[in-house]
């Protein structure tokens, strides 16, 4: 009976092989590091769905995240306390009598003053420069902002690219092996094939549709990921373009030294460090004392006193640092100092650190997939289409053709994983961040504390 359920088997299963082969990946070409070829048109994919590059959707999410919103609000509030630092301290404006009895309002001295400090030893100035150092600090948090929500969305979209090319593989897998469940219900109530080889075609249908709606929703949940990314919850699923073959051939030197000299962690140790440098500065100006002049008008108190008794007076002086010379605060900005240089040195190293471990990621996931491509994924077509031509002559059993097919099925995700593996650790090298970033804080502008004015 196996000879009449050959033909009808293999008339389905041979069907197969142009569709996998359909699918073969190309060695990547020569286009910019950190893009994606245009994607190969494929049957199993609807045309009527909308389409979108990797361009389009990262400048949906330039225009909607809100990171990027925030980021922009956090530099305004920075740049307007910077605009806060560089203020002269108000003027004090007062009432003031004196030799006045308690027994008799008419008599003693009142009038007007004003009094203003002045600070010395430019204070003011080097205020506005920490403040200017803490502006840069939230510039490169939004930078390193921006960088990240770009990272994650280049991530998601070759994990999307490849869940609608496994989407695919698994539906040509699914029509298969339908047709196939229905030819051998039908040889079999002709009494053409026996009771196993239904079992078996069955079974091997039921593990297909299994496959294949597991893909199906693993690519809704990347597509509800991405529409979050972009801004927009109510991104329609579509198509993306792409090929995930065309990863990009990346230089472990190159790559090493542009990651060391433009990495926005670095660019935050060294503004940290600048940072320290201007608050040192600024609390050893702390030491010089602010001058104090105060200058008014006063005259007699009473019905009987005259313009020409009224006088005018003026104060002038200056805090002596004679105990506080802000000793304190001095010692506390040279430790910060300090410690900032030395975060920049454990910066860089832990940069190289996972610089390492993600090269190496992608090192090993680009040779995964080019020996997937170059070698194991044609053999086990090959193999594939050895066993059909076998099974069609009765010189193998069909559970065979079943292994070598669930064989093909393995490598052709196989492939699939290790491509998106690579552009993940690719995105992540090209992007800067090898990691997630370190969050930067805003210390808040101090020279020393400032003493109470009496």
């Amino acid at each position: 009976m196996r000879g009449r359920l050959a033909p009808w088997i293999v008339a389905l299963t041979v069907g197969a092989v142009p569709a996998v082969a359909q699918h073969e990946h190309h060695h990547p070409t020569a286009e910019p590091p950190g893009t994606l070829a245009p994607e190969r048109e494929s049957p199993a994919v609807d045309p009527n769905l909308p389409v979108y590059s990797l361009e389009d959707l990262e400048r949906r999410a330039l225009e909607k995240n809100p990171a990027l919103a925030q980021a922009e609000a956090a530099v305004q509030a920075a740049e307007a306390r910077g605009v806060q630092a560089g203020l002269w301290p108000n003027p004090v404006v007062g009432y003031t009598a004196e030799d006045v009895p308690l027994d008799h309002t008419g008599e003693g001295r009142h009038g007007l003053f004003v009094a203003q400090e002045i600070p010395l030893g430019g204070k003011l100035h080097l205020s506005r420069a920490v403040s200017e150092q803490d502006l840069e600090q939230v510039r490169i948090s939004g930078a390193m902002q921006k960088l990240s929500l770009l990272a994650d969305l280049r991530r998601l979209y070759v994990r999307t690219l490849a869940a609608q090319e496994r989407v695919a593989l698994r539906e040509r897998q699914a029509d298969l092996t339908r047709e196939a469940v229905e030819i051998t219900r039908q040889l079999y109530n002709t009494g053409a094939a026996d009771a196993p080889d239904q079992l078996a075609v069955e079974n091997e249908a039921l593990l297909r549709e299994s496959d294949l709606s597991a893909a199906r929703i693993e690519l809704d949940g990347l597509w509800a990921a991405l529409g979050a990314v972009v801004g927009d919850a109510e991104l329609e699923p579509g198509r993306l373009a792409g090929d995930l073959a065309a990863f990009p051939v990346l230089d472990r030197t190159e790559q090493r030294d542009r990651l060391l000299a433009e990495s926005p962690e670095v660019q935050a140790a060294r503004a940290r460090v600048a940072r320290a440098e201007a608050a040192l500065a600024r609390a050893k100006a702390e030491r010089v004392p602010d001058l104090e002049i105060e200058a008014g008008v006063r005259q007699p108190r009473g019905r009987a006193a005259h313009g020409e008794d009224r006088e005018a007076f003026a104060d002038i002086g200056l805090r002596i640092p004679l105990f506080n010379r802000n000793q304190g605060g001095i010692a506390a900005a040279e430790a910060d100092l300090a410690q900032a240089r030395l975060e920049e040195q454990r910066v860089r190293l832990r940069l190289e650190a996972r610089f390492a471990e993600t090269f190496s990621r992608y090192r090993q996931a680009a040779q995964r997939a080019d020996t997937y491509r170059t070698g194991i994924l044609e053999r086990a077509r090959k193999s594939f289409a050895l066993y059909l031509e076998q099974y069609r002559r009765m010189m193998a059993a069909y559970p065979q053709v079943l292994v070598t097919e669930r064989l093909l099925i393995q490598t052709e995700e196989e492939t699939l994983d290790a491509q998106a593996r690579a552009w993940d650790a690719a995105v992540s090298l090209q992007s800067l961040l090898p990691a997630e970033p370190a969050g930067l804080s805003s210390p808040t502008v101090s020279g020393g504390a400032p003493e109470a004015r009496h």
